[in-house]
């Protein structure tokens, strides 16, 4: 049953998780169509501190890392997600966080770099993220 209708609530439904975890991989649609258009739009990262808003099971942390990120934070609505991410990704650069992305709290410069990956359709209030993470950001 999803109780408040937040994005990371749709992964918590019965099977929801489960079959979406089932269609990962090297020959996943996201993989094979999102993957190159994104990697490409996001420029280097190499030395940066990275936020990813909706991280799902952490499948962008390897991409990211591997590029060069210095530190990866990765937050997701979806409890039973950040406890994948958790137990697949083992590299000490990257953090997950359980927390809604509209919750996003933050400031001081934190990252260099924000990223969202098929999540921000779940968003309620888009501006008002975009605010946030404008205040996470460092200058430059």
């Amino acid at each position: 049953m999803v109780a408040s209708g937040r994005g990371g609530d749709f992964y918590e439904a019965e099977g929801v998780r489960d079959a979406y975890l089932r269609h990962r991989g090297a020959l996943s649609p996201n993989m094979v169509m999102d993957a190159p258009a994104f990697t490409g739009a996001t420029g280097s990262v190499a030395g940066c501190r990275v936020l990813d808003l909706g991280c799902g099971d952490g499948s962008t942390a390897d991409v990211v890392l591997g590029r060069g990120a210095a530190s990866y934070v990765g937050l997701d609505g979806s409890a039973g997600m950040i406890e994948e991410a958790r137990q697949r990704v083992s590299d000490g650069r990257a953090t997950f966080v359980h927390g809604d992305i509209e919750d996003l709290e933050g400031g001081g410069e934190a990252f260099e770099v924000a990223i969202s990956r098929m999540a921000l359709h779940y968003v309620e209030q888009l501006d008002l993220v975009f605010e946030k993470v404008h205040r996470a950001l460092s200058v430059g």
